[in-house]
């Protein structure tokens, strides 16, 4: 009998806590003006814990909301954050910095991100200049990565799990020379001047936190050939976003 009422208070609590999130995400999709949406998840968390004030004011300001506004503006459920992250394979890595723009609520079936990112790649090997041992600054570039992602479920009560692709367009700002002269002429490039590459996500998002592992593959060379490995025009990394 015992067990029987800790289950029951067990349960309730989890019921309770699950309410709270529901509210506060509700209170995310009301301040982008996501008035039916709110109104939804409101329920939700009322139906979890019908004593939630939060949610029992938050549905009635919904109601005229929805009456004046009508149906929900799909331009209103942009947010705007910050980005960082790196990645590697063979010889080659680099680190990143950016902003990011995405469209789309993590418990939203679909989020689509915009990113303008600063990246600085590196190599540890030798073999650009035989003359140099360790790691060395391969060059820096500009990148635009668009990508879709979906939702597919829940990881807990206000985390989802995602999976999703994309492409990114990088212009190179600045490189170094390869060999200096020993096989190039000394201001020969080692990066290309532009690349593009195709992106597969997979990750957890939040509220306001994305976390994420990512599989790069450029489909042309970020290295200028014919002296590289395939296997740099791989990479696999990792994303970390805050939106506001």
């Amino acid at each position: 009998m015992v067990k029987k009422k800790d289950s029951i208070a067990t349960k309730k609590i989890i019921m309770t806590k699950k309410s709270i999130v529901l509210s506060d995400d509700a209170k995310y999709y009301y301040k982008h003006k996501q008035y039916n949406k709110a109104k939804s998840l409101a329920e939700l968390s009322l139906a979890l814990d019908e004593n939630n004030n939060n949610a029992q004011e938050l549905y009635k300001d919904c109601v005229p909301a929805i009456a004046t506004n009508g149906k929900d503006k799909w331009y209103n459920l942009f947010a705007f954050g910050i980005k960082g992250g790196a990645d590697l394979l063979a010889t080659n890595f680099s680190f990143h910095i950016g902003a990011t723009l995405k469209y789309g609520f993590y418990r939203d079936l679909v989020n689509v991100t915009l990113g303008a990112e600063y990246h600085h790649h590196f190599t540890y090997s030798n073999k650009y200049d035989f003359n140099k041992k360790g790691i060395d600054v391969l060059g820096s570039q500009v990148a635009f990565p668009l990508s879709i992602k979906f939702n597919l479920f829940e990881m807990s009560s206000n985390s989802m799990f995602y999976l999703g692709g994309g492409f990114e367009y990088g212009l190179r700002l600045t490189t170094r020379a390869k060999y200096d002269g020993k096989y190039y002429p000394s201001n020969s490039e080692a990066m290309n001047s532009s690349t593009i590459a195709g992106l597969i996500h997979a990750g957890i998002a939040m509220r306001h936190f994305d976390v994420g592992i990512y599989y790069k593959g450029y489909f042309d060379n970020i290295i200028v050939p014919p002296y590289f490995n395939y296997m740099e025009n791989s990479r696999i990394g990792v994303n970390v976003a805050y939106y506001f």
